[in-house]
């Protein structure tokens, strides 16, 4: 589609690009997608030449209300078919892609239905020597998905962390909580220990 602002046109200097219009029709909701150049004529007027794209159509008997099993079953199954071209293509952006189909996973509460062994060899195949993780096999390791196998890693293996439970649990001591033996701020441990072991730190007046 090309629609002029000026009737002719012999040098076109771009300006700048824009982006995204919506047209609602009576019978459908129909999203236009603009992929635009807007140039400058010798003249001084503004031409815009763009190709139009219709994404989605919403009908009218739509459902209106989140259909959670259906979401649960298409983030279930894919991947399941290797050689999907859907599944193909988003090869360089893989491990970030399962650590969004996890999160959404867990928040429907169907997080049992992911792979977890295929999720953890897939992950560990993406590691290189230098430690950094890449988005999928053969890839160059990368800080954004070595941070997204770190995310998949928690929601697969919830693996406790004893260092900082111990400062939560002795934050809660320090704070008053009447269930917990009370806690040396200094040496961050029990004070019936110290007293047994005779230690006791040197205060500063």
């Amino acid at each position: 589609m090309r629609t002029r602002a000026a009737k002719t046109c012999h040098v076109a200097r771009p300006v700048s690009q824009f982006s995204t219009a919506y047209s609602l029709g009576s019978n459908e909701c129909v999203r236009l997608q603009f992929f635009s150049l807007l140039s400058e004529s010798d003249n001084g007027n503004l031409i815009l030449q763009g190709t139009q794209v219709k994404d989605v159509v919403i009908k009218p008997d739509a459902p209106y209300t989140l259909l959670l099993d259906k979401h649960a079953d298409y983030i279930a199954a894919y991947g399941s078919k290797k050689d999907d071209y859907e599944y193909t293509l988003s090869e360089y952006l893989r491990m970030s892609g399962i650590y969004w189909g996890l999160t959404v996973m867990d928040l429907m509460g169907q997080l049992s239905r992911m792979n977890r062994q295929e999720i953890i060899e897939f992950t560990k195949s993406c590691q290189h020597d230098c430690g950094g993780i890449s988005a999928s096999i053969g890839h160059d390791p990368h800080l954004l998905y070595t941070l997204s196998a770190v995310q998949v890693m928690f929601y697969i293996s919830i693996q406790v962390d004893p260092f900082h439970t111990l400062f939560g649990v002795a934050g809660l001591s320090l704070l008053g909580d009447e269930q917990i033996k009370p806690v040396n701020p200094v040496f961050c441990m029990p004070e019936d220990v110290l007293q047994r072991i005779g230690l006791q730190p040197d205060l500063l007046s």
